[in-house]
């Protein structure tokens, strides 16, 4: 059920997840790529228009932080590769998952 809106659609989890932030706080999401456009569309109308955006190649996911803004804001960010292409986790993951390294963006 993790992966799936089931009875709260996008629209309302967003709704949700930036109404428990303080007005200074950030919304970090990972979502489909697809909805990208749907994400930052409702998250400009809720007044979290800053947002910066890292892609997860080749998954078909997305990081997006969002932060309190009046106008709409995009800022793209360098993609964060998970794998190497002969296997196993690249160094900025690695540094991510195994030894709490901060996620940059």
């Amino acid at each position: 059920m993790a992966t799936v809106e089931s009875s709260a659609d996008l629209a309302r989890w967003l709704t949700v997840a930036v109404g428990g932030l303080k007005p200074t706080g950030t919304l970090t999401v990972i979502h489909r790529s697809d909805r990208l456009e749907e994400i930052v569309d409702h998250l400009v109308r809720l007044g979290w228009g800053n947002v910066t955006v890292k892609l997860l190649p080749p998954a078909a996911r997305v990081l997006l932080r969002a932060r309190r803004a009046g106008t709409a804001v995009r800022h793209p960010s360098p993609p964060l590769v998970l794998h190497r292409p002969e296997g196993g986790y690249t160094e900025e993951a690695e540094a991510i998952l195994r030894h709490a390294a901060p996620l940059a963006f």
